[in-house]
């Protein structure tokens, strides 16, 4: 896949601690009234990481989130009016072994469809009749890798007729010491998804792609938008955003036709910032992304882009820069109400929200931002458990968001308290180091855009 970018125009400022003024198109930054709570995990305490939402078309909420550590994830459901834990189904998907990632689909007729990938294997889990009931839920474990792949983002969806499908890559490993040959698969089950012989896993690429979006149009057409690992001319290696589609025979290579679209940032070992992007599809089909992208000279950047036809050729995409910080943080997601556009994504750690209503990819599009949640305005923890440490604050990252019937969008998101403060030495304790007390799922329902 060869490098090619798109479009880009100029940069309009949308993140707390811009200044405006310097672009009279930066819309303001409105603090929306919010129902916020952490999502429970049942009986049992438990930490949680990165949470994922969808609504029904009734107007139901599905959740997923893992648990921090020892296994097992969560799902839980709530009507769209939610306001409380108390208002929140919950049951346990059990694994062996800590979940990675994830997922969530649900199919033509609203039922949830669960993908959980951990270190040596793939789970898959379904429910029938009243999904807040443990045992409406069957979990199979459908593909042993031994550490060699993974998945990633959202890189699983359901066809029309919901069947699975998702597509996994190769494990990275720490500075990609001892990683298996890059490459990407196309997995996918037509009958008798809780057998895994009934699994079908093809190689489709010697690229890893990563971090995915991957959506199956009504016509049973996969969109793929991913962050690909791409060798240069020169010998190099660079992540870049792309887009891909597959009209038929996906578990062939030729089958996926693509375009690359702007360079991808990541930095996993400093900054903990996974490489991010996220699309969604027009009623017509037409591919929605943002992506945290990076600009020549480095700096993240937060990137929207667009097309409507031929979107496998350059020609067919327009897009702008949005920002360019390193505020920027870990995670982001997309979500279309109708044709308008709007996106969550995490800034100098707290969950912020970019709306669109019209021609969203020119100079004069009408981007505004609300506040989901600012992490300095949450209660701290006034229980610090290490010696030494002194003050404590809540770090938010990774939003998944979706959009409600009432037009307004319902946001998950990670939130991790972590503590610190001045150590004073003492040979009988070890001094304070700054680190994660807890880490919960958490919620928030805006019930408005700001300025209502």
């Amino acid at each position: 896949m060869a490098r090619t970018l798109v479009v880009i125009l100029a940069c309009t400022l949308l993140f707390t601690g811009c200044d405006s003024s310097t672009d009279k198109r930066a819309g303001d930054v409105s603090d929306a009234k919010a129902d916020r709570f952490f999502l429970p995990t049942g009986d049992e305490p438990r930490n949680t990481a990165n949470p994922t939402i969808e609504i029904d078309g009734s107007g139901g909420l599905h959740m997923v989130y893992p648990a921090y550590f020892l296994g097992d994830a969560f799902y839980a459901s709530c009507r769209g009016d939610c306001s409380g834990a108390d208002d929140v189904s919950v049951v346990k998907l059990p694994t062996d072994g800590t979940v990675d990632n994830v997922m969530i689909a649900l199919d033509p007729a609203g039922h949830p469809r669960v993908l959980m990938s951990t270190y040596l294997r793939v789970y898959y889990a379904t429910c029938e009749g009243d999904c807040g009931r443990q045992s409406s839920w069957t979990v199979t474990a459908v593909l042993e890798h031994d550490g060699n792949r993974e998945v990633s983002g959202e890189a699983f969806a359901l066809t029309p007729e919901g069947n699975p499908r998702f597509v996994m890559h190769s494990y990275r490993a720490y500075l990609g010491i001892g990683a298996p040959p890059p490459a990407a698969y196309y997995v996918s089950c037509d009958a008798d998804c809780h057998n895994p012989s009934s699994w079908q896993n093809a190689q489709v690429s010697n690229q890893v792609w990563q971090e995915s979006s991957l959506r199956i149009t009504h016509d049973g057409v996969a969109h793929l938008a991913t962050v690909a690992t791409v060798e240069n001319e020169d010998g190099s290696v660079e992540d870049l955003g792309a887009y891909l589609e597959c009209a038929g025979n996906c578990s062939h290579e030729d089958s996926w036709e693509g375009v690359g679209l702007y360079p991808s940032y990541s930095d996993r070992y400093i900054a903990e910032i996974d490489a991010a992007i996220s699309m969604e599809l027009t009623a017509a089909g037409g591919p929605r992304v943002v992506l945290l992208g990076r600009s020549p000279a480095g700096e993240r950047e937060l990137v929207y882009l667009q097309c409507d036809g031929a979107c496998t050729a350059d020609a067919g995409w327009q897009g702008q820069v949005l920002v360019t910080s390193d505020q920027l943080g870990a995670g982001l997601d997309l979500a279309l109400d109708g044709t308008s556009v709007r996106f969550a994504y995490t800034a100098a750690y707290n969950i912020l929200l970019a709306h669109c209503e019209a021609d969203c990819a020119t100079l004069d599009s009408g981007w505004n931002l609300a506040q989901v949640e600012m992490s300095s305005e949450m209660k701290p923890d006034e229980v610090i458990p290490y010696y030494n440490c002194t003050v404590a604050a809540w770090f938010l990252r990774h939003p998944s968001v979706a959009i409600g019937d009432d037009h307004l969008p319902r946001t998950v998101y990670r939130a991790e308290d972590i503590s610190g403060g001045v150590s004073h030495p003492d040979p009988n304790h070890a001094d304070c180091v700054a680190g994660a007390d807890m880490v919960f799922a958490r919620f928030a329902r805006l019930r408005g855009l700001g300025g209502d």
